[in-house]
């Protein structure tokens, strides 16, 4: 599966190094928002930032770019994985318009009052409903939030995804998200 991952925080990180390790050999590519961030995770070969013990994988791939390069890469992808938080969940599905590929979203929590928004504490499915509504994509959208510690994912104490949540109304695309491989 050919899978990238949008946000360089920890989740994001430790989803893409989970992935990049997983035994069906995904392609996975993580999406920095800053070039300068890129640059030092690719020379460091780890995200100093904010999981510094955990290696990437020879496999993952690091890119960055304006919403043009994601939304080019996004529709060359399997999956695309929003690890950003809920504040650009609304910017990120905007850029994403279009896209075919399913849009997981691992932000969890409230979307704060904005004249954007149109109301206050929006959940991501909300604002999903404003910015994508299925008619809008034929491609499902899904909810996974992070488990705690995130650091469990990358070193395998999560391996398996026991402790994830994953809505979605397609169950098949769960299935391969939750799956140990």
């Amino acid at each position: 599966m050919k899978i990238i991952v949008v946000g360089a925080g920890a989740w994001g990180t430790a989803v893409a190094i989970s992935a990049a390790a997983h035994p069906l050999g995904h392609a996975v590519t993580l999406w920095a928002r800053s070039s300068a961030q890129q640059r030092a995770m690719q020379a460091a070969r780890c995200n100093a930032r904010y999981l510094a013990d955990a290696p990437f994988p020879d496999s993952l791939l690091l890119a960055n770019g304006d919403s043009a390069d994601l939304l080019a890469q996004a529709q060359a992808c399997d999956l695309v994985v929003l690890a950003a938080p809920m504040a650009a969940l609304r910017g990120l599905l905007k850029v994403l318009h279009g896209c075919r590929a399913p849009v997981a979203w691992l932000c969890k929590g409230f979307e704060a009052s904005s004249p954007d928004a149109g109301s206050f504490g929006l959940l991501g499915h909300e604002i999903r409903a404003q910015v994508a509504p299925q008619s809008m994509t034929p491609s499902p959208l899904v909810t996974l939030p992070p488990p705690l510690p995130v650091r469990n994912t990358v070193s395998g104490l999560c391996a398996d995804m026991s402790t994830t949540v994953c809505a979605t109304p397609a169950a098949s695309l769960a299935a391969k998200l939750l799956s140990p491989g």
